[in-house]
């Protein structure tokens, strides 16, 4: 809880997320069926690095989004805080494939300062990367049609519409391995979950065609 209300002060005091959000902390912490919940929470006690300044209060953190992959989350500008997250990061989560040892740790293009770090680490730009985007809504945009029997509604927290969450996580990553229980697990332990603000398309055999989540 302490590093959710980190990401969210991050938020406040920058006007944008910085590096992460917080519902992201909390699906990799709650999206979980009951079996993994415990797991995940060792996991994490072990991979996550905590910053602490000298009145206790969290002054970065160290997040793994996949193994190997790193997010690091400091107040803007805080240079010495993210070369310190940087460095435990390659100690304690370095990967090993073959006879090489290797780490990702994201940075936003326009973030010259940690590229300039993590370059003077021997770090190099992936050819593979995310983008977020964000859009100024100046003036009312055209609603899409849907076809036809396709209505637009917000999740119930049910059994019905857990399980058709699950379905549509599998089709749409090409898994097998959500399920109802792992959103229920989500829909009721992650504070920023709000069924209401969980939108759906459903089509006409009632199964979900799309989701987005606020």
């Amino acid at each position: 809880m302490a590093v959710r209300q980190y990401l969210l002060d991050s938020y406040s005091q920058i006007g944008h997320l910085y590096n992460w959000e917080p519902r992201r902390w909390e699906g990799s912490l709650f999206h979980r069926n009951n079996e993994d919940l415990l797991k995940q929470r060792e996991k994490i006690g072990r991979e996550v690095a905590i910053l602490f300044d000298d009145k206790d209060q969290i002054q970065g953190i160290a997040i793994p989004e996949y193994d190997g992959g790193v997010f690091l989350q400091t107040a803007q500008g805080d240079n010495a805080t993210q070369e310190k997250l940087i460095d435990w990061a390659i100690e304690n989560l370095s990967q090993k494939s073959k006879s090489t040892n290797w780490l990702e740790v994201w940075c936003n293009e326009n973030d010259g300062t940690r590229q300039q770090i993590l370059e003077s680490k021997g770090f190099k730009p992936t050819s593979e990367h995310q983008i977020k985007r964000t859009q100024t809504l100046t003036s009312p945009k055209p609603i899409p049609k849907l076809p036809e029997g396709y209505v637009v509604r917000n999740i119930n927290n049910s059994d019905e519409d857990f399980e058709k969450m699950a379905a549509l996580l599998n089709a749409a990553f090409g898994r097998d391995f959500h399920s109802a229980e792992e959103y229920r697990n989500f829909a009721t332990l992650a504070p920023s979950y709000k069924s209401e603000l969980e939108i759906v398309v459903q089509a006409p055999n009632g199964e979900f065609a799309a989701h987005a989540g606020f």
